[in-house]
């Protein structure tokens, strides 16, 4: 709200300002007492930083058809690895009865 005057651009640095400083703060605090959930709030905010970097990377530049595609491709191989981890996590932990 108190950007909408502002290009998309400057929006999206501002964002990913703020998820990077969220990304640190997680790190160093890790306000969870389960480290599973450390992990996993971890993973979003990283999900969350390096979406943002690609699309603010084709603001960059005039990019054809092909280029977003492997961004899109990226961010979302990204994002399935993180949530295939956190399930095989999950299930590792519930076969060896570790919750």
């Amino acid at each position: 709200v108190f950007m909408a005057t502002s290009s998309a651009y400057m929006q999206g640095l501002s964002a990913l300002f703020i998820l990077t400083l969220s990304l640190l703060l997680q790190q160093r605090t890790a306000p969870y007492e389960d480290d599973a959930l450390n992990r996993l709030e971890e993973y979003g905010l990283m999900a969350g930083c390096l979406t943002l970097y690609l699309g603010l990377w084709t603001f960059e530049k005039e990019t054809d058809f092909v280029e977003e595609i492997g961004v899109s491709a990226t961010v979302l191989i990204f994002g399935v690895n993180i949530l295939w981890g956190m399930v095989a996590a999950k299930a590792i932990r519930s076969i060896f009865w570790m919750d």
